[in-house]
């Protein structure tokens, strides 16, 4: 993934994200592999224009922890840098 963004917030997020690689790291994060995966379209996203948007409340909650901008939109939340 070429990264786009310098962000601090965003870089924090996208080296925790790389080190999820079992069951066990899912856990700690309180995400499941279907979040996880939404996870990587929301880093994707932004670093492509700087905002994403979930309906998954963990992945909402796991942002922000790292100090991104949630925001409750529609039936989800706007996560932006």
């Amino acid at each position: 993934m070429f990264i786009n963004t310098s962000n601090n917030t965003f870089i924090k997020l996208l080296k925790d994200f790389n080190k999820i690689d079992s069951a066990n790291d899912l856990a700690k994060r309180n995400l499941t592999l279907a979040s996880k995966t939404d996870l990587e379209c929301v880093i994707i996203s932004l670093d492509e224009s700087g905002e994403a948007f979930t309906i998954h409340k963990e992945v909402a909650d796991h942002c922000k922890k790292f100090g991104l901008k949630v925001k409750p939109e529609g039936i989800g939340w706007r996560i932006s840098l």
